[in-house]
């Protein structure tokens, strides 16, 4: 009984040691599993997170970059940076007084080399090196502001004479002569010069009367400027006489018992040409056609009636003939200095020669761009005291009206232009 007892508290007694030490080796296998599973869980939360900071910064690049770096510094702040070993920190310092070794001796080499070079040069003499200092004690002259006023308007003075040789007769001779191409507008002003010609050699037949009257239509002026004569039809419009042309507006006219409707055709950039003169000229529209037909143009061309200051119509000129009209200037009791007068026929300004600006006639020509280049040309000569010495200058009127031939008068024409 004893014997048997004896073995069985032996056997519980290692059966109790078994079972402590098969505890103690779960514990330990069971803590190292939550440990490897915890850095696990860690190591997939920081890659999370960097994905997400990096697909925010793909989303939104002009983010600031203060923002993303927060984000990514705080998803791996616990991660430490790996510590160099001393000997490749060593291999590193070594590497970089390496490099910067060399690019000393790179550098020197370069001053080696330009020193060189500049001792080859040859040595100034003693009479140079002084004229070198003599001239480097020199100081030089600043402009004052009236020299700078002065220089600036002589520039644009030359600036606004070159633009206004881009009228009419340089025109002309460029068409003639071929710089210019465009077979149109070439024939155009091959036709209106040859017209040109033959009325100035007709208007040398007409004379001009001593006794004139003022206009009562024209008041003393209440600005002192410059005055821009303007011609009406052919200048700043046309009239259809045809129904299958273009019209920009209608106009009705009564002829005997039947009344019409009149088309007129605009020429291009002619209301913006007015608005602009008007603010540095007297506009007075002078034309050879009569009241009732003129004033309903003017009308629509100036509706608010701001821009045109006085209108003269065929009573108010002087007729030769059914086809020739003057307009004499002298009416206006305006200084003849102070006058241009603006007009397709030659015929209008035969009394003064000198206040006459050519204008081809405009038929219906959408790109015509005369009036652009004939208020480049009034804007230049609206400067000078006495308009008809720069007229005499451009056109020549007086030299092609003295000439024997057109082909003579373009010759004159060409070499006044080549000055």
């Amino acid at each position: 009984m004893y014997d048997i007892a004896l073995i069985s508290q032996e056997s519980q007694q290692e059966n109790k040691e078994a079972y402590l030490e098969n505890h103690k080796k779960f514990s330990e296998q069971s803590s190292l599993k939550t440990d490897y599973l915890s850095s696990d869980c860690h190591q997939q939360k920081n890659q999370q997170w960097m994905h997400k900071s990096s697909s925010l910064t793909q989303i939104y690049p002009s983010l600031d970059d203060n923002l993303t770096c927060i984000s990514q510094t705080s998803s791996v702040i616990s991660v430490k940076e790996p510590k160099i070993p001393i000997e490749t920190n060593k291999k590193i310092k070594k590497r970089k007084n390496h490099a910067h070794r060399n690019l000393k001796t790179a550098v020197s080499r370069k001053q080696i080399e330009m020193k060189c070079q500049t001792e080859k040069r040859p040595e100034k003499s003693t009479g140079q090196l002084l004229h070198y200092l003599h001239e480097k004690d020199v100081k030089i002259p600043i402009p004052s502001i009236e020299t700078i006023i002065q220089q600036e308007a002589l520039l644009s003075e030359q600036i606004l004479s070159y633009s206004n040789y881009q009228y009419y007769m340089h025109n002309l001779i460029g068409y003639l002569m071929g710089s210019l191409k465009d077979s149109f507008m070439a024939q155009m002003y091959i036709n209106h010069f040859s017209q040109l010609y033959s009325n100035l050699q007709k208007s040398k037949l007409i004379v001009c009367p001593q006794q004139y009257s003022f206009s009562i239509k024209i008041q003393p002026q209440k600005k002192i400027q410059k005055t821009l004569i303007i011609d009406l039809d052919e200048t700043l419009v046309h009239c259809n006489e045809f129904s299958c042309l273009k019209s920009d507006f209608f106009i009705p006219l009564v002829y005997g018992d039947k009344s019409f409707q009149v088309g007129i055709s605009i020429r291009p950039h002619a209301q913006q040409f007015l608005r602009n003169m008007a603010k540095v000229y007297e506009i007075i529209v002078f034309t050879a056609s009569n009241p009732d037909y003129a004033n309903k143009i003017i009308d629509y061309l100036d509706p608010e009636q701001n821009l045109v200051s006085y209108r003269l119509f065929r009573d108010d000129c002087i007729q030769i003939s059914n086809n020739c009209h003057i307009k004499d200037l002298r009416i206006l009791n305006r200084n003849m200095q102070d006058i241009v007068l603006v007009d397709n026929s030659a015929y209008s300004f035969a009394f003064q020669i000198d206040n006459g600006i050519p204008i081809i006639p405009y038929l219906d020509n959408k790109n015509d761009k005369e009036l652009l280049h004939l208020e480049n040309y009034l804007h230049y000569v609206n400067q000078f005291d006495d308009v008809r010495s720069q007229n005499n200058k451009m056109f020549n009127l007086k030299i092609v009206q003295n000439c024997i031939s057109i082909a003579e008068a373009i010759k004159c024409l060409a070499a006044s232009i080549s000055k």
